[in-house]
This record gives C-alpha cells, sequence and structure tokens, in this order.
C-alpha cells in the first residue's frame, strides 16, 4: 500500500549526513508541467470545495457527523502511517471544527487514550493564535529527530501607501483564490493597518455617563501624528511549496497594485492584537453574550447556533444554553472573535457587566 497522498511527508535521508530529507506527496507535485516546473499552472481540482465543507449522514469516524468522510479517513491514515514508519506527516490548513475534532477521530477509531494521541499530533498555524491550522503527525523524542512545520509568512503591502484602498481579508483572500490557489493551502490572512479615524476601546472610566455596556472612542488629538502614510499590509501564512508563487504573482488586490515578500522572521505585529469590551448581559449564557455583541434579540441569537454559525473553542456549537468559562474563543460567523474574560461585577438591576476581548 502506497504512502498517504496530500501530505507533506519527512523521513531519515539516505545520504551520507544522514538528514531528515523532505518530499512533497501532494497534489503538487502530480501534474507538474512538462518543463519540470511547478508554477504557474491550474492546481489539481478537490472532490469538494473546502470553503463549504460537505456533510455525511454516515460517517463512522465522527460522532456528531460534522468533519467530512474523506478528511476523518485521511486523518486516521496519517496517525497510522506516522505511528508505523517513524516519520512525520502534515495535513493542509484546516479550520477550527476540523482540527477541533482530529484527535475524537482518531480515538473513535483507534481507542487509544487521549493522552497517548495528543503526544502524537501537533497544531500549529505559523503564528500565535491562528484559526486554520496544520497537524502533525510524529513526537520528536520518539523519532529522534524534528521536522518544522513547512509554514512561511508572506508580506503583502501596497507599493504606494498614500493612494492604497481600504483593503480587507475578504479583499486579500479574493485575490488568491483568483489566482487559481485552493484555500487548504493557505492560513490565517493577518491584516494590519489601514483603517481610517482613533481606535475603539473599552470605556474604563467609572464616572463616564456613557451608558453601560458601550464602548467608547478614544481622542483623535491623542493618537501620534504620522508623517508616513501607512497603507494596509496582510500576512499570509501558507505552506511553503505555494510561497514563491503567490509572492510572484499576487500584484494586485482590489484597485491596489502590492508587492510580496517571504519573510524569514515572524513580525512583531503579527500577534493577536485585542479591542477590549465592557458589555451588560443577562447571563453568562453564550446566546446572551451573542445576542449583544451582534445587537440582535435572544431569539435570533439562538438561531444563530442552530444554523452552526458559533463556535467554541473551535467546535460548532448547537447548545445556546452553554455556561461561558474564563478564557473561552468564541467565533460568530460575520461578526469575529471573541475571548471571555469573565464577570466584572452585578449591576444594581441584576445583570453582568462581563469582559470580552475582540480580535483585531
Amino acid at each position: 500500500m502506497g504512502e498517504p497522498t496530500g501530505t507533506v511527508l519527512f523521513g531519515r535521508g539516505s545520504g551520507a549526513s544522514g538528514e531528515p530529507t523532505g518530499t512533497v506527496l501532494s497534489g503538487l507535485d502530480n501534474g507538474a508541467n512538462k518543463d519540470g516546473s511547478l508554477w504557474p499552472r491550474q492546481l489539481p481540482q478537490r472532490s469538494r470545495c473546502p470553503l463549504a465543507p460537505q456533510k455525511s449522514n454516515n460517517n463512522p469516524y465522527t460522532k456528531n457527523n460534522t468533519m467530512d468522510t474523506n478528511l476523518a479517513k485521511r486523518i486516521l491514515d496519517l496517525y497510522q502511517a506516522s505511528d508505523r514508519n517513524n516519520t512525520f506527516y502534515f495535513t493542509d490548513f484546516l479550520p477550527p471544527a476540523d482540527a477541533a475534532e482530529a484527535e475524537a477521530v482518531i480515538r473513535a477509531e483507534t481507542g487509544i487514550p487521549m493522552d497517548v494521541i495528543r503526544h502524537m499530533v501537533t497544531a500549529w498555524g505559523g503564528a500565535e493564535g491562528a484559526e486554520r491550522v496544520m497537524l502533525r503527525f510524529g513526537n520528536a523524542d520518539l523519532f529522534d529527530y524534528e521536522v518544522d512545520f513547512p509554514i512561511v509568512t508572506i508580506k503583502a503591502e501596497p507599493l504606494n501607501a498614500k493612494f492604497a484602498d481600504e483593503l480587507t481579508h475578504r479583499d486579500f483572500l479574493g485575490a488568491l483564490m483568483n489566482l487559481g490557489i485552493e484555500r487548504d493551502v493557505i492560513g490565517d490572512i493577518i491584516v494590519r493597518g489601514g483603517t481610517k479615524g482613533p481606535k475603539r476601546t473599552a470605556s474604563t472610566n467609572p464616572t463616564t455617563k456613557e451608558p453601560e455596556g458601550t464602548v467608547s472612542v478614544e481622542s483623535a488629538a491623542k493618537e501620534p501624528k504620522r508623517t508616513v502614510p501607512v497603507g494596509p499590509r496582510a500576512y499570509i501564512l501558507a505552506k511553503d511549496a505555494i510561497a514563491p508563487y503567490i509572492a510572484e504573482n499576487l500584484t494586485r488586490v482590489k484597485h491596489t497594485s502590492v508587492m510580496c515578500t517571504i519573510l524569514t522572521e515572524a513580525p512583531v505585529d503579527i500577534a493577536p492584537q485585542f479591542e477590549s469590551l465592557r458589555l451588560n448581559v443577562a447571563s453568562e449564557r453564550i446566546d446572551s453574550l451573542v445576542a449583544r455583541i451582534c445587537n440582535i434579540s435572544r431569539a435570533k441569537a439562538q438561531q444563530m447556533f442552530s444554523q452552526h454559525l458559533i463556535s467554541l473553542d473551535g467546535r460548532i456549537l448547537e447548545n445556546e444554553s452553554a455556561l461561558l468559562k474564563e478564557g473561552a474563543v468564541i467565533s460568530i460567523r460575520g461578526y469575529g472573535k471573541y475571548i471571555f474574560r469573565g464577570t466584572e461585577h452585578e449591576t444594581k438591576k441584576g445583570r453582568l457587566m462581563v469582559l470580552v476581548d475582540r480580535y483585531v
């Protein structure tokens, strides 16, 4: 039986040095151009669109049938192959829900204790707090060698910041998809700069006259004056095999000409940045917080759970009555990602003032 496909395989080299060597076994090598080059060319089509995962009603690998059957089988194959061959294997980038279920898939099929599985499975997205991650199967202590994740950071910035458009995550993602690149070779796209006006932060003045649960805007006078225009820039986390193609061909985003650079070190501003909020809610139930964040009724917030628009700690959540614990990460499709920091105090009317950090 051949090695699993769609992965980056690393093993002990046969050369004199004995150093680990790497071989790409994914579709990137299959069907290369006649001249031997890989790019540019039409990338292979997958059996399903990675932007719209299909659900299977007969998925033997997951209890709740939320992971695509083929992906579940592939994860199990990679885990078993790594254990059998003492070789590192990597998945492509996975969305949070699939990455969170991977260990449960292996546990359900093999019966191996979870603590053993966790020694063999590592997740990393190329930056702290990344949502889309690769899974690495293998253990450096057991294999007696180490292989890093095949992830690089590409910086995309306007050629002329003064005349750059206000570019968003959607703009950069759309430009990448227009290059014919599949979504699963791209991780998170972190956009920095390019926003107008003062930054919105939480009101911390106990004597403020603003209604409870609102946020205030810092005075623009407190913002340092910028003498050089700073345009929007994006840090694109991608598989190393696709990075040169992106750097060469991503030249325009929306109406803005951009240049791309493959970075050798992670920049400082790629780290997560937060906007702190103080919100007035009825309780610590997740539907109460979602309603407040989205500024909708409790009933409409509860509908979002049945529509699979809410994730808690990377897993799609249907239970709208779940109580939040400090540090819980809530993702609301279309509204962003938040960290619940706990309850600050109870108001005179019996409601709760809670603290929440929003990813920006």
